[in-house]
């Protein structure tokens, strides 16, 4: 039984410019640029390592093939693909890569998530932030285009 679930984040985009979050309260519609924004996946990697440790003991377990497994075994059609082949050194560039990849995600620290539902106090709290405080016009010009 999973007590816990694991999420990770990557940046979805860099120019956050043409974005922003909204808000519609009494007849009015708060509009608010963003900063920043994260995509939040769940992680799987628990699967990975399950699966590592179900393949590293069925290997222990079979240890030595007998001549008798290998005839009561059934003939079963196989498909066969054949792939473009491959130079050592992208072969190399490849698996670098990934390697380097895993690593970089195994080093970054952590970031502590506390969840507030919707209706929590904390949420209402942080979505007065979206509301304007000074009405009469607009004082950010960030998101007022310019007629071309």
């Amino acid at each position: 039984m999973m007590d816990k679930q694991t999420f990770t984040s990557i940046q979805s985009t860099t120019n956050t410019s043409r974005y922003a979050a909204a808000i519609f309260r009494k007849g009015e519609l708060h509009i608010t640029p963003l900063q920043g924004i994260l995509q939040m996946r769940p992680s799987f990697s628990y699967l990975d390592k399950a699966d590592c440790k179900h393949r590293e003991r069925e290997a222990a377990n079979e240890g030595g093939d007998s001549s008798q497994d290998e005839a009561d075994e059934d003939v079963k059609a196989v498909t066969v693909r054949f792939s473009r082949p491959e130079s050592e050194q992208a072969r190399q560039r490849r698996i670098q890569s990934y390697d380097f990849l895993q690593k970089k995600q195994a080093e970054e620290s952590w970031v502590h998530l506390h969840y507030h539902g919707l209706n929590d106090g904390r949420s209402d709290h942080e979505r007065l932030y979206l509301y304007c405080q000074a009405m009469g016009g607009s004082e950010n010009t960030e998101l007022v285009k310019t007629p071309k």
